[in-house]
């Protein structure tokens, strides 16, 4: 697992980013790792929207669906507020 999340950060380097700036921000554990893969997609996505997708998908004893999923988060207020304006669907 470590591996490949560190692979997954090596594979935004490119051949002209000075290697000591990538280094210096690689995690060296696990945990940071994760923690670092936790921001980011906060910071794409919003705090609210994957703290609630994560417990849902820790929740569902055998899984959710895409579908389902959708569905369960299009009915949560917290999450449809916390959606930037242009990506609010007119109709709920």
């Amino acid at each position: 697992m470590f591996v490949h999340l560190l692979a997954s950060f090596v594979r935004h380097w490119t051949s002209t980013d000075p290697v000591d700036e990538w280094l210096d921000q690689m995690p060296s554990t696990l945990d940071a790792g994760l923690e670092c893969l936790l921001i980011g997609l906060e910071q794409c996505y919003g705090a609210q929207l994957v703290a609630r997708t994560l417990g849902l998908m820790t929740l569902a004893e055998l899984g959710l669906t895409d579908a389902e999923l959708d569905d369960v988060l299009s009915m949560d207020d917290a999450v449809f507020e916390a959606l930037p304006t242009t990506a609010k669907p007119s109709v709920r």
